[in-house]
């Protein structure tokens, strides 16, 4: 919502609209396909969720007094608003359900408050994504999750300039 974004969508009408006027009074805009194309939007941050840290404090996850993994159950791999939940052993289904309940718990939870939370079946047939990862989540808010590991904080300040971590990100679901 920053005004450059504004500024920003003015230029690129105006600019749509001289093209335009151009093909007309060349006499050729009804003879040509325009397509607009864009890249996603993005999304104000207020909050980055550690989600790596919470599964170190829920014992699902290691870490070196660096913040460097030594060993997990259950990894995220941050999209920015949203996340890819990796499981160390996707054919463990007593893993995969103490996960999956840890997320669906985070549904409840008003600083997180999860409302997508889909098994890599559900994803690949809501979205056709694919890949190695056990679960996809999106919170309702406008937060965004992190990687990092280290420390005890769950929740980290938005930082200028990153492309998950920062005051404004992209990468969620394609229905928002």
């Amino acid at each position: 919502y920053a005004p450059q974004t504004h500024d920003q969508l003015r230029m690129h009408d105006e600019q749509l609209g001289a093209l335009m006027e151009c093909l007309r009074r060349k006499g050729t805009l009804d003879d040509t396909n325009i397509v607009v194309l864009g890249d996603h939007g993005q999304t104000d941050i207020q909050d980055v969720c550690m989600m790596n840290v919470l599964f170190k404090q829920k014992g699902l996850l290691k870490a070196d007094q660096n913040g460097t993994v030594t060993s997990f159950d259950a990894f995220c791999h941050s999209t920015g608003l949203a996340a890819l939940i990796e499981v160390r052993d996707p054919g463990d289904k007593a893993l995969l359900r103490r996960v999956r309940d840890l997320l669906e718990s985070l549904r409840d939870d008003p600083k997180i408050r999860l409302d997508l939370v889909l098994d890599a079946k559900q994803a690949e047939e809501r979205y056709g994504l694919a890949g190695p990862f056990d679960f996809a989540i999106e919170s309702a808010l406008p937060i965004s999750f992190g990687e990092a590991a280290g420390g005890d904080a769950i929740w980290a300040s938005c930082l200028p300039g990153d492309k998950k971590m920062g005051a404004a990100t992209h990468g969620g679901s394609p229905m928002r």
